[in-house]
């Protein structure tokens, strides 16, 4: 799917992971793959209470730990999608 489908689709959902003051953990990388398997796409959230507070960091790290495709960074949500 090309990415501005992706990013159309993605402004209608919600934000099934929320990502807070425990950081990106074992258990967020499993529900994220979790998710892209089951819808094809998901939308984070990253929470005030993150320690790591650069998004785009965050973005490019949860790309390479979930081998999934960063569709979008918008605020502090982040759209990814199966590659």
């Amino acid at each position: 799917m090309k990415s501005e489908k992706i990013k159309k689709l993605g402004q209608s959902l919600e934000s099934r992971v929320r990502i807070g003051k425990n950081g990106i953990t074992k258990g967020i990388i499993e529900e994220i793959n979790r998710n892209i398997e089951n819808e094809g796409i998901v939308k984070i959230k990253i929470l005030r209470n993150c320690p790591e507070q650069d998004v785009e960091v965050i973005a490019s790290e949860l790309s390479d730990k979930s081998d999934v495709r960063l569709i979008e960074v918008r605020g502090r949500t982040i759209l990814l999608a199966e590659k």
